[in-house]
């Protein structure tokens, strides 16, 4: 009897030690647990590479943080160029970044794994796209390397009265390629003299992304452009230019801002956003509408590849828990995402309350086809190299070449990949 009950008591203490163990990491997020004392005041220094206005910062980030974690003070420094100031001695706990600068901050040796955080407080991924949510695991050294702050998809703008001068029926949401390039076909003409150009797809590498093609393998940085997914890009960007009278390289953000020249602009929600809003502001407003961007036939449904603005835990923090509750916040928190909704920055919480608030700071957007940003379908996004900038101008030489001198598309692509291959190389000794 004596032996059972020592048995039995030994059980009790190894069950109250296992369940210990097994408890999350300072419990329930929404229950604000930390490692730092809530009663004392902490100061967080923010690195911000993407910047917001005071007004901005203060109803995005300030506020809701001041409700939830009143001992926390921010201390932002804006600055974009994070790898002078990240090597001099600048210890920041919180990176507020682009997406694209994730594997240059990754080779600082900046960039913490916040997803054994996310195992221990549970945190549901499912409240973003699936390809968002997807992008912070591409990273070999890191299970999750960071959180979503907006995201900013690419949409086709269109200025209505070329269509109607030129009496051509509008864009619609779902287009292929093929059928906007006739569309550019029929609006690449003069109007009294003046010269209109019909489309502008986006570079390259944005239309890449679109078929979730890598300018370079990340785990061989090995060129991974001479293929047949560049070969496909390259004719249909043939076709734009061998269209008479246009000229992509003219047929840009200035010819459809700022002479309005240009009927379509496929370009990313937010950055198109901001200067019709500015020039509506300035009493120049433009009678312009928006559809989702054309789709390739072999891709239908998948209209942009995902582009996101993030948050970064830095591996130099001395508050890593209480920065990833910040970020886990911000990310998901409805007052947060509707404060970017309001200023055109499209959120990533897939949450129809916050969406009705999209552009309410935006007086030119009422009355538009909004919902085209929201029907967005996302690629995958591949895994990136911190090498992909060095393939970007043998790539795009490689395409002036086909439209300057006619020079074929395989030849081109071969003579690229075999650049960017050497640009590499010489970066990597």
């Amino acid at each position: 009897m004596v032996q059972r009950r020592c048995w039995v008591g030994l059980l009790m203490v190894w069950i109250v030690f296992m369940l210990s163990a097994c408890a999350p990491l300072g419990g329930n997020a929404e229950k604000g647990g930390s490692q730092d004392d809530p009663s004392k005041p902490v100061t967080l220094k923010v690195l911000g590479v993407i910047t917001f206005s005071d007004e901005q910062w203060d109803n995005i980030f300030v506020k809701p943080i001041q409700k939830k974690f009143p001992h926390v003070t921010l201390e932002r420094l804006n600055e974009k160029n994070y790898s002078e100031r990240l090597t001099s001695g600048y210890v920041p706990d919180l990176i507020v970044t682009s997406f694209s600068s994730i594997p240059s901050m990754i080779d600082l040796k900046v960039v913490g794994d916040i997803g054994p955080m996310m195992q221990a407080y549970h945190f549901d991924t499912g409240i973003f796209d699936q390809p968002i949510a997807d992008m912070f695991r591409t990273f070999p050294s890191l299970q999750f390397a960071g959180l979503p702050m907006y995201k900013n998809p690419k949409v086709l703008f269109y200025n209505k009265d070329i269509f109607d001068r030129l009496a051509v029926p509008y864009p619609k949401d779902d287009m292929t390629w093929d059928q906007a390039a006739e569309l550019a076909r029929k609006l690449t003409a003069s109007i009294d003299g003046v010269p209109y150009m019909g489309l502008q797809p986006g570079s390259v590498s944005h239309l890449a992304g679109q078929l979730s093609l890598q300018q370079v393998h990340p785990q061989t940085n090995k060129a991974a452009i001479n293929s047949d997914g560049y070969k496909q890009l390259f004719q249909f960007l043939k076709q734009l230019q061998t269209i008479p009278d246009m000229d992509l390289a003219k047929a840009n953000s200035d010819a459809f801002y700022k002479t309005r020249t240009l009927a379509m602009y496929d370009y990313w929600t937010t950055d198109g956003l901001i200067p019709l809003e500015e020039a509506s502001k300035a009493g120049n407003p433009m009678n312009w509408d928006m559809v989702t961007s054309p789709v390739f036939a072999n891709k239908p449904g998948i209209h942009s590849m995902p582009d996101v603005h993030v948050m970064l835990m830095s591996s130099m923090s001395e508050h890593k828990e209480l920065v990833y509750q910040i970020m886990s916040l911000i990310a998901s928190s409805e007052e947060a995402q509707t404060e970017f909704a309001k200023i055109g920055r499209v959120p990533v919480l897939r949450d129809a309350k916050v969406f009705q608030h999209f552009g309410e700071n935006f007086a030119s957007v009422k009355g538009k086809h909004l919902e085209a940003i929201f029907k967005t379908g996302f690629a995958p996004r591949p895994a990136p190299s911190a090498y992909e900038g060095l393939a970007s101008k043998p790539l795009n030489d490689a395409l002036n070449r086909v439209y300057a001198e006619n020079e074929d598309i395989n030849t081109a692509l071969r003579k690229a990949e075999e650049e960017a291959n050497k640009a590499i190389e010489g970066a990597m000794k």
